[in-house]
């Protein structure tokens, strides 16, 4: 580790590049959140592109299952 050279500032990113970086990685992260996460895990789906490729339904099904076992816990707790 200690055989690394430094590298030159003429070899290091812009304070430009990096700022032009950042925001291509958090429009990136917005679009796989929007497209993919959020109809996966709640089932929300705004673009209606996680319904074309199944990620909606798989939502919807994890919620299904979450108030069927909110019931069964309930009628648990009732006995």
């Amino acid at each position: 580790m200690f055989n690394i050279e430094k590298p030159n500032v003429d070899e290091l990113p812009s304070l430009k590049q990096l700022w032009c970086a950042t925001v291509v990685a958090v429009i990136g992260a917005a679009l796989i959140l929007v497209t993919i996460v959020i109809p996966a895990e709640d089932g929300t789906d705004l673009t209606r592109v996680g319904r074309k490729i199944g990620l909606t339904e798989m939502g919807n099904i994890k919620h299904r299952l979450h108030h069927e076992a909110e019931k069964d816990e309930q009628a648990h707790d009732d006995h």
